[in-house]
């Protein structure tokens, strides 16, 4: 039943799926970033 539906409408899904990788990438990669800049900013 999913399946027949996420076939359906997979043209309008898929741009929105990859629209969710993309901001969990940048907020891994923000967040990576800010650890680094914090640990930058202990040490000097």
């Amino acid at each position: 039943m999913l399946l027949v539906v996420l076939h359906r409408q997979d043209r309008l899904l898929y741009p929105l799926l990859y629209l969710d990788l993309v901001d969990l990438y940048l907020d891994e990669m923000l967040s990576l970033l800010l650890d680094k800049l914090g640990s930058l900013l202990l040490l000097l």
